[in-house]
């Protein structure tokens, strides 16, 4: 049994940690994922933020453009004009500046005198409907090229403008529009917007970027060389997924991929969003699946530890059996021997002339018989005591007259020398079933003598309560060791002891002594077994 229930404990404890494993894996997995999740949307983020910039950028332009450009200062020109179109296309530029920076418009053909006599109206609109990119060319042809007087109006206006088409060096503006994009979705990251210009520069140990711990990656060429967009796309690419090893950061690149030739010439522009993230707030996105893991975990744990002490208690209640069978079958026999050998006699000796001896082989087989019934009657009620129908017949009865009648039958038919002192301090007429009552006192003191010394002495305590009786039971006995304690009120248990065999019993006692009380809604408890003795506690409510 041991080897087998060994096996049991290792492939229990193995089962265990390969699900403990799996769910670690699972929850890294997760964990990878769940930063992953953030970084896609720190892109999403990131890329609206951009968006949202160049629109701000974009009203400033339109409001500069408006206040820096002079109607009268505009000059037109018909660049093409095909002779079965309806359409021309008509070119627009400023009279300050000789350099040729024409802007080109395709208007109708029926509307070009009109536009030629008055151009501005058609600039105004383009410019109330253009985008950043469209702004550029009309902030080309009509303010780039022109030479202010230092410190004019106009001239402040044109850096202004200026300033205006560097607006992803504008990191600030950048960041504040990323926080308030995160606040409007419930992130709640530390972040900050950089920009680089070119590939080359991110290597840099000075980097705004680089994190110290981040290995250098290298760098297919640093010599200034046109470089074909896809090298310096996966240059960047193993960049970020270097930086982005580290569990404190996420980090997101954005190419600004405006001017094929500053591309080429690797000169483009990078903005950086470095989102600052520790792993309390990634885990606190996968709660729902972390309680869950560690849900399964413990009822896992629980059903394997259930499942493990379910066996033992079967183990321990199999010995048990076994024991209970040893036991009974040995008593079974000797009155089963002994009144066999009276009847054998009686047959086989001519007992049966002699009336004396006749008498004397009858008693025994009469009271042997008795003992068996008796054994017999005490196993099968067992059982009935602990049913919800058993129920007990209290009266009206004298407990301290019974119990002094119990002692002095136990001092006198006790086959050691016994000694019982009773202190009785309570009342003395009480309610209860008087037959059970009596039988629970006989196991008890039966027990004290049974297991006690030579010289046997008991006392017991009877005091009032508050809720009616506390009846106290000491002896000097050998006491039960603490390993068996908790057990000792159990069906059909018997402290081990295997080096005294010639002590008999079925282990019914003090689980009918429970049972009983419990019945009149008392109960009983070991207050100390040690090897001075033990004590046994009664409340019996009345």
């Amino acid at each position: 049994m041991k080897p087998k229930l060994s096996l049991l404990i290792i492939l229990i404890i193995l089962a265990s940690a390969g699900i403990a494993a799996l769910q670690v894996r699972w929850l890294t997995d997760s964990y990878k994922i769940s930063k992953e999740k953030i970084s896609t949307e720190a892109r999403k983020v990131l890329d609206e933020a951009i968006i949202e910039h160049k629109d701000l950028v974009a009203e400033r332009v339109r409001k500069l453009l408006k206040k820096v450009i002079n109607p009268e200062d505009i000059e037109t020109a018909v660049h093409w004009k095909m002779p079965d179109s309806q359409h021309v296309s008509l070119g627009y530029k400023t009279k300050r500046s000789p350099q040729e920076s024409w802007m080109s418009f395709k208007v109708l053909k029926k509307d070009l005198k009109q536009l030629q006599s008055n151009p501005y109206p058609l600039l105004q609109k383009s410019i109330d409907k253009g985008n950043l990119e469209a702004l550029g060319g009309i902030y080309t042809s009509f303010v780039g090229i022109v030479s202010y007087k230092p410190n004019s109006w106009e001239g402040k206006l044109q850096d202004s403008l200026m300033r205006c088409f560097s607006l992803h060096e504008d990191t600030a503006t950048l960041n504040k529009i990323v926080k308030k994009h995160f606040d409007q979705i419930g992130w709640h990251f530390a972040t900050r917007v950089v920009h680089q210009k070119g590939i080359d520069g991110i290597y840099d140990k000075n980097s705004v970027i680089n994190h110290s711990t981040v290995k250098q990656v290298q760098m297919v060429s640093t010599e200034k060389r046109w470089k074909p967009l896809t090298e310096n796309l996966d240059s960047l690419n193993s960049y970020i997924r270097e930086l982005n090893k580290s569990d404190d950061q996420i980090c997101i690149a954005k190419p600004i991929l405006d001017d094929i030739n500053t591309i080429l010439r690797d000169e483009m522009l990078i903005i950086f969003l470095v989102v600052e993230l520790t792993p309390s707030q990634i885990l606190s996105r996968m709660l729902f699946g972390l309680f869950g893991s560690i849900s399964l975990l413990f009822v896992i744990g629980f059903s394997l530890t259930y499942m493990f002490y379910t066996i033992i208690k079967q183990k321990q209640l199999s010995e048990i059996k076994d024991d209970f069978i040893g036991n009974v079958s040995h008593e079974l026999k000797t009155p089963v021997a002994t009144t066999l050998a009276a009847i054998q006699g009686m047959q086989h000796f001519d007992v049966l002339k002699n009336p004396h001896q006749t008498e004397l082989y009858l008693s025994t087989a009469a009271k042997e018989m008795q003992r068996l019934s008796a054994m017999i009657d005490n196993i099968l009620n067992s059982s009935i005591y602990e049913r919800r129908y058993f129920t007990i017949h209290p009266v009206n009865f004298n407990l301290k007259d019974m119990l002094t009648e119990l002692i002095n039958v136990q001092e006198l038919h006790a086959k050691k020398e016994v000694t019982i002192d009773l202190n009785y301090q309570a009342r003395e007429e009480i309610f209860s079933d008087k037959t059970h009552l009596y039988n629970v006192f006989i196991n008890l003191l039966d027990n004290s003598i049974k297991y006690g010394r030579h010289q046997v002495e008991i006392k017991i305590e009877c005091f009032d309560s508050t809720v009616g009786l506390k009846i106290q039971l000491s002896d000097n006995g050998q006491g039960i060791p603490a390993l068996y304690q908790k057990n000792i009120f159990d069906k059909f248990f018997r402290v081990p002891n295997p080096n005294d065999h010639t002590i008999k019993g079925h282990g019914l006692g003090l689980s009918y002594v429970k049972n009983i009380l419990e019945k009149h809604k008392g109960s009983i408890k070991l207050l100390k077994s040690d090897d001075t003795g033990s004590t046994f506690e009664i409340n019996l409510p009345q």
